[in-house]
């Protein structure tokens, strides 16, 4: 799965480890795109180059905002619906002075729980993902973990620092800087994996809990929507359920903070107008910018027994490979 995926696949895991017997109830928001219709996008292709090059100018502008602050801190709501199952996720997001971060949050099924962790100290950032049983051994706390607890973690490791460096002479190239925001983590790593794996069609002002927001609408493009075909043909069976077909991004209107993401599953299509419903709803909350954060918050200390997988020469690899993609490209024109 890409990054910008990893919510979904994060909760994917949890259910195809467990029967659910009983959901979490959703809590009820009068969510104005449950069951919304839309005119599939038209226009000529020069309109529709317009609207995906006016879409790609405010990711990266909302990207760049996000690595001038000196600190972000909000709350995480997620809100989950797949075919008969519903489920809220909570948690934190802080960011400190770039590419500090720390981000957690946790989902749990029955007495089935998933956990996700990224803690970055302004040189490696550590990704921990974690299936457990609510009450059960898997602690990270604990001093100590039995095989089983063991077997539910995952951590792996970036170093930022390095995958920066990569980019230092390739400022002049889109793809290897937007191939290595994928790396850092967090909201810049969010909103770079969209942007990366989409087409924008829409874009439109919309209020949303007496906020006015710039609203970017995309579908897969026509590449990573090929990838995701043969993945889906060859992954785990029933996963087509969980893959959203469409994404919103909401940007504040005056500062552009991705403070709403909105995955969205098609439900009907008569030919002429066609159906989403939410499939995941991922807000940030009583966000506040520039406020005092002790470094402490980004410090983290992997569970004894656990190993680190090393994930830095995968993202070197894509860097390396949007430069040269690149100058074939200028020497093909």
């Amino acid at each position: 799965m890409t990054l910008a995926l990893l919510a979904i696949a994060m909760l994917a895991v949890v259910i195809s480890q467990t029967t659910v017997a009983t959901a979490l109830q959703k809590k009820e928001t009068g969510d104005s795109t449950a069951g919304s219709a839309e005119t599939p996008a038209s226009g000529s292709p020069d309109v529709l180059a317009r609207v995906d090059a006016e879409a790609r100018r405010l990711l990266t502008e909302a990207r760049d905002r996000l690595f001038q602050y000196s600190s972000v801190q909000a709350r995480i709501a997620e809100q989950v619906s797949f075919p008969g199952r519903k489920f809220n996720a909570e948690g934190t997001y802080i960011a400190g002075p770039f590419p500090a971060l720390r981000l957690e949050y946790e989902v749990q099924v029955g007495r089935t729980t998933g956990k996700l962790l990224q803690v970055c100290d302004g040189q490696i950032l550590r990704t921990r993902r974690e299936i457990g049983q609510a009450g059960g051994a898997a602690d990270p706390a604990a001093e100590a973990l039995d095989e089983t607890a063991r077997s539910t973690i995952q951590v792996t490791r970036r170093d930022i620092q390095q995958i920066l460096r990569a980019t230092q002479h390739r400022q002049q190239v889109p793809e290897a800087v937007l191939a290595a925001e994928l790396g850092l983590g967090g909201l810049p790593a969010l909103l770079a994996a969209i942007e990366k794996s989409m087409t924008f069609d829409a874009i439109r002002t919309e209020e949303f809990e007496e906020r006015k927001y710039r609203v970017i609408q995309g579908k897969w493009s026509d590449e990573f929507a090929a990838t995701l075909q043969q993945q889906l043909r060859t992954g785990v069976p029933g996963m087509k359920q969980f893959i959203p077909d469409r994404v919103r991004i909401y940007l504040d209107d005056e500062n552009l903070f991705p403070g709403r993401i909105l995955y969205l599953k098609e439900s009907s299509d008569d030919g002429e107008r066609r159906t989403y419903r939410p499939l995941l709803s991922l807000e940030f909350r009583d966000v506040v910018i520039n406020a005092p954060v002790d470094p402490d918050t980004f410090r983290y200390q992997a569970p004894p027994g656990v190993d680190e997988v090393d994930e830095t020469k995968e993202y070197l690899k894509l860097i390396e490979g949007a430069d040269i993609a690149t100058d074939e490209a200028a020497s093909a024109n």
